[in-house]
């Protein structure tokens, strides 16, 4: 091929890969499991995300979520009135958060439609912890600032 009619016959491939740290040659060995982009990638999500510390771990509560027009409502099975006295139990916009134990347990729930974390009220009855948050409409998403001007 006529260099002329390459446009990456003058690019600098070796600067290029210099930018990137160098790139991952193929595996000589064919019975290694996975292929030489597989590990690639495996090593890179390695290094990119942190590793949970040993002694977080997870505790999974069944639940239940019931939307209505105007609020989410979730079950929380959390048979042991003990537990769930040492549960403490936090909203964001998108999920809910279960912490155990100082720190040591907890569940993410992500919540099917943002609400109003404030608007959470809970109560824990007959083994069930229940929340009942409200949704945010889709009005309540900008809220006007009062500037104050001196």
């Amino acid at each position: 091929m006529d260099k002329n009619n390459n446009p990456f016959s003058i690019f600098d491939w070796k600067k290029f890969e210099d930018s990137f740290g160098g790139l991952p040659q193929p595996s000589k060995e064919k019975n290694d499991g996975s292929t030489w982009v597989e590990q690639y990638v495996h090593d890179i999500l390695k290094q990119s995300i942190p590793p949970l510390s040993q002694s977080a771990g997870t505790v999974q509560y069944n639940t239940e979520i019931t939307e209505t027009e105007h609020a989410l409502l979730m079950k929380i099975n959390i048979p042991s009135l003990t537990d769930a006295r040492n549960i403490k139990t936090y909203v964001a916009v998108n999920q809910v958060k279960l912490e155990a134990n100082a720190h040591d347990k907890l569940q993410l729930i992500r919540l099917p439609h943002p609400v109003i974390p404030a608007s959470c009220k809970a109560i824990y009855k007959d083994g069930t912890l229940q929340l009942h948050i409200r949704k945010q409409s889709k009005d309540e998403q900008f809220y006007e600032v009062d500037v104050k001007y001196s």
